[in-house]
C-alpha cells in the first residue's frame, strides 16, 4: 500500500524517538528505477508539541520513521523521510498546539520487504566513507569512529 494523505508516522530518529506526525499533503510521487527508489513530496506535519530541551532542532536532512498505514494499523513498514525545507506552511490546516508543517520527501523502497536490508545502501544519499576518493578521506575523520582508524592507510 503506498503511502497516503493520513497516514502517520512515529519517528525513530534517536534524537526524535516518538514524536509522532502525519502526512497531510502530497504533491506528487514518482520512482527512481536505478536506485530502485519510490519516493513522495509532501508535507510532514508534527502533531505533538515537542520539548526541545537537550535536542537539536529538526533542520534539513533525514528522520527514520515508522509509518503505520491508516487502516491498517499493524501493518508497520519503515519509511525515510528527508527534510527539504524548515519553512512552516501556515496556508494548510494545522491542528493541535505547536503544530508544524515541513516540505518533505517520502522515501520508501519498492519492495518493502527489502526495505530493512537497504536502508544502509539504497536510501543513503550521501556518499558512503568507502566510495570517497582517498584525498577526500582526511577531510572525515572527525566522523570516522576511533575504533576504524587503525586501519586507515
Amino acid at each position: 500500500m503506498d503511502t497516503d494523505v493520513g497516514d502517520y508516522v512515529v519517528c525513530s530518529s534517536p534524537e526524535y524517538m516518538g514524536t509522532t506526525g502525519r502526512i497531510v499533503h502530497i504533491e506528487r510521487n514518482g520512482s527512481d528505477p536505478c536506485m530502485k527508489l519510490k519516493w513522495y513530496w509532501g508535507f510532514y506535519e508534527i502533531l505533538r508539541n515537542i520539548d526541545m530541551t537537550g535536542k537539536p532542532p529538526i533542520e534539513i536532512g533525514e528522520l527514520y520513521a515508522t509509518t503505520t498505514e491508516k487502516k491498517l494499523p499493524a501493518n508497520v513498514t519503515m519509511r525515510k523521510i528527508r527534510i527539504t525545507s524548515k519553512d512552516v506552511f501556515d496556508t494548510l490546516p494545522q491542528t493541535g498546539k505547536g503544530t508544524q508543517l515541513f516540505f518533505c520527501r517520502f522515501v520508501c523502497s519498492l519492495s518493502d520487504k527489502k526495505l530493512t536490508e537497504a536502508k544502509e545502501e539504497d536510501l543513503d544519499f550521501e556518499p558512503s566513507p568507502r566510495k570517497r576518493k582517498a584525498e577526500e578521506v582526511d577531510d572525515a575523520d572527525d566522523r570516522v569512529h576511533p575504533s576504524t582508524r587503525s586501519g586507515k592507510q
